[in-house]
């Protein structure tokens, strides 16, 4: 999932503001794989554990020194439409944790961003409920964040 530009972010409450992209990436963990006798190809791939990646890319200015700390946990929200109005919001959220922080600059000290100084890219890991459901949840918010 790739959301360009979301209307507005918040992780644990807190807003991010200037949020540029929101990935999310999945990836099997653990699979499942068994052949026949027959070839050389599989003829059962499972995906037995799954890890779904959060990266937030932000575009920084001078004062935008102190970052999110490793390890912190909370409710991640992304409101995004594809016509920068209430139409067709959606709402993509799912409890999440923070294990990486990293910032970037352009070539020869040129920013990175549109913003001025550079980018900052906050990798976080979604984190289940109960093991069986999905950490995202998509749902309608045309009405808007509160």
């Amino acid at each position: 999932m790739l959301i360009l530009n979301p209307d507005r972010v918040r992780f644990a409450g807190q807003a991010w503001p200037v949020v540029t992209a929101v990935m999310v990436d999945r990836s099997a963990e653990r699979l499942v794989e068994s052949w026949a006798d027959m070839g050389p190809y599989a003829v059962l791939v499972d995906v037995a554990e799954q890890r779904v990646t959060i990266r937030v890319t932000l575009a920084l200015s001078a004062t935008d020194l102190p970052g999110p700390e490793l390890g912190a946990q909370g409710l991640l929200e992304v409101w995004t439409s594809p016509t920068a109005s209430a139409a067709q919001r959606v709402r993509v959220a799912g409890q999440a944790v923070i294990t990486g922080v990293r910032h970037e600059m352009g070539a020869r000290g040129v920013a990175a961003s549109a913003a001025g100084a550079g980018m900052r890219v906050v990798t976080l890991a979604a984190v289940s409920d109960d093991g069986k459901l999905d950490p995202l949840f998509v749902a309608s918010a045309e009405v808007g964040p509160d």
